[in-house]
């Protein structure tokens, strides 16, 4: 029937209370993380610069290789995945990532852990821990320089004796600093 007719008013159903408050804390919910997300990342950019990418400037963070001259016949390819450690802690490094040096006879994993010297992080230290405790020359610390898509890195060693001690009397001298350069991530996981 026509509703002119019979003089009744057409029935019009209105989202219930509880469907909309529904709605309304989902929307809220997703503000409040979209908020959260702007705030963390944005204060990382003011507090750690060299740890994001922004506006075309490249982060100190990411995928580096190149060669390192170790001693005389003893080059060794050098790959290190940098990444960024946030968090509460004051006293923990904000450096830290993986490190593989491969040569003639010799293949190593590393564990890096590290801060930047200065705000933009032009400058760092890097600790490194041997995957395997074994005899030989191994990477102690990497002091380096940050340049673009260069790294200029003055790594000190150490060496582990057959007896598996380490003398501070008989340690390498230091090789002289080499450059890494910026790589994929393939090129990290390929590395020897």
């Amino acid at each position: 029937m026509d509703d002119r007719i019979t003089g009744t008013a057409p029935v019009v159903t209105r989202p219930s209370r509880r469907r909309r408050g529904f709605w309304w804390s989902l929307a809220s919910m997703i503000g409040v993380i979209a908020l959260i997300v702007i705030f963390t990342n944005t204060a990382r950019a003011v507090f750690d610069p060299w740890s994001v990418t922004l506006l075309g400037h490249r982060a100190l963070i990411g995928y580096w290789a190149g060669d390192a001259a170790f001693a005389p016949g003893d080059v060794r390819h050098v790959s290190l995945h940098l990444h960024y450690r946030g968090g509460d802690c004051e006293d923990c490094s904000k450096i830290e990532g993986d490190a593989h040096l491969c040569g003639t006879a010799y293949d190593m994993p590393y564990r890096l852990d590290g801060d930047t010297k200065d705000y933009h992080g032009t400058r760092f230290t890097l600790s490194a821990l041997v995957g395997r405790h074994e005899p030989g020359v191994h990477l102690d610390t990497l002091d380096g320089e940050w340049h673009g898509d260069v790294l200029r890195v003055r790594p000190s060693l150490w060496r582990i004796d057959p007896d598996e001690g380490a003398h501070s009397d008989d340690q390498p001298a230091d090789p002289p600093p080499f450059d890494l350069r910026r790589v994929a991530k393939s090129d990290f996981r390929t590395t020897c």
